[in-house]
């Protein structure tokens, strides 16, 4: 499982500003939903695309799967939609975001059947990143 630091890479378009390369993302959400083999028995499950950066992905969660779709063209059709870039992701997976924030933003896009999406919050378990002590304090909340 990668960790924070091996997510962070120089871009070598702006080399002060660090960028998290989207292959180590994938590479993590792959190896996680694989190490599950099968579904939560009675969790929702339907097929999710993912277009993180420049890459589009696939994620079979009846079948434990994340492929990366040739072309930007997914081998079957997705129930749901999401466009997000790769920092917004590793925040989100860190939970240094939450969706309905990067939602508002306008960081995350979603289309299709959201409330399948909502229903299927156990690969958010799964796929949760482990920032270590490299974890930034959490928002503090007043009455």
């Amino acid at each position: 499982m990668p960790t924070a630091l091996a997510l962070l890479t120089l871009s070598f378009s702006s080399p002060t500003k660090p960028s998290i390369d989207e292959r180590f993302i994938f590479k993590h959400m792959a190896e996680r939903l694989q190490s599950q083999s099968t579904p939560p028995p009675d969790a929702a499950v339907g097929v999710l695309r993912m277009k993180v950066g420049r890459e589009t992905w696939q994620v079979d969660a009846a079948q434990c799967k994340v492929v990366v779709c040739k072309g930007g063209v997914c081998p079957v059709e997705s129930d749901v939609q999401a466009v997000v870039d790769a920092e917004t992701l590793a925040a989100l997976l860190a939970r240094h975001t939450s969706p309905i924030a990067a939602v508002l933003q306008k960081k995350l896009r979603l289309a299709g059947d959201t409330a399948l999406l909502r229903s299927m919050g156990w690969l958010w378990e799964v796929w949760k990143l482990d920032m270590g002590t490299e974890r930034r304090p959490g928002p503090i909340w007043r009455a």
